[in-house]
C-alpha cells in the first residue's frame, strides 16, 4: 500500500513531535545559564576565602625598631620599699621601666611580657600585676594585666578607665610590674622577656630585672 505525501509530511502526530524535538534542542535558557554561572562563582570565592585565606601568612611589622625599654628601677628588697603609687602599693616589691622608643602604634595589646629566670625558664608571675602607667598629673592607668602570662590570649591586657589596650604607647608611659609584699623569685637574676602581637612581631632583648 502506497502513502501519500500529505501523510507522510503533514499528519498532526508528526508536526508535534517535531515541534517537540525543536523545543529539546534549545536547551538552558540564558537567564538561568547566567544565573548558575553567578552561583557557582560565589560558591567558590567563598570556600576559597574560607580554606585557603587562613594559610596565607599576614604582613606584620618588626617589634624591633618600633618600641624598646629604657631603664629599670627596683623597689623592694636589695632597693627600697615599693613607693605608694599607681601602679606600685606601698611596700610591695615592684619594679619601673621606662620607654625609650614607641612608633608606629605599638600599644599594649601589642606586647606580651614574661618573665625568665638565669636559665631562660619561664617563672610563674601569678599574684604579680603589669601596668602601663601614664606619667601625668595625675598619674593615669592605660591598661594592666595580670599574671602569670602578662598580655597573652589568656591574661590580656584590660584597658584604665579612660584608656583602651589599644592606645598607641609614648615615652611619657612606664611599665610598672607589681609583685604583691613578697616573691619567691628574691635574689635570683630575672629577665623581662617581650614578644610581639596583634600585627607585631619578633621579640626584644631581655631588660635585667635586679633583685
Amino acid at each position: 500500500m502506497e502513502c501519500t505525501g500529505t501523510w507522510a509530511a503533514g499528519a498532526p502526530g508528526v508536526a508535534r513531535a517535531r515541534r517537540r524535538l525543536r523545543r529539546s534542542r534549545r536547551g538552558v535558557s540564558p537567564i538561568i545559564a547566567t544565573i548558575l554561572l553567578v552561583a557557582i562563582t560565589v560558591t567558590l570565592a567563598a570556600l576559597f576565602y574560607v580554606f585557603l585565606i587562613p594559610l596565607i601568612p599576614h604582613a606584620t611589622t618588626p617589634l624591633s625598631g618600633n618600641f624598646a625599654w629604657g631603664t629599670t628601677t627596683c623597689y623592694g628588697v636589695g632597693c627600697r620599699p615599693g613607693p605608694n603609687t599607681t601602679g606600685c602599693q606601698l611596700n610591695d616589691f615592684c619594679w619601673s621601666v621606662t620607654i625609650s622608643t614607641a612608633s608606629n602604634g605599638v600599644a599594649p595589646d601589642s606586647l606580651t611580657l614574661y618573665v625568665q629566670n638565669a636559665t631562660q625558664q619561664t617563672v610563674s608571675t601569678a599574684g604579680w600585676t603589669f601596668y602601663i602607667i601614664e606619667n601625668t598629673n595625675p598619674a593615669q592607668v592605660v591598661a594592666y594585666a595580670p599574671g602569670s602570662i602578662a598580655g597573652s590570649s589568656g591574661a590580656g591586657w584590660v584597658g584604665g578607665a579612660t584608656h583602651s589596650p589599644s592606645d598607641a604607647l609614648t615615652l611619657v608611659d612606664t611599665l610598672w610590674i607589681d609583685t604583691g609584699s613578697s616573691h619567691s623569685y628574691q635574689g635570683a637574676t630575672l629577665t623581662l622577656v617581650t614578644n610581639g602581637q596583634n600585627g607585631f612581631s619578633g621579640s626584644l632583648a631581655g631588660i635585667l630585672l635586679a633583685t
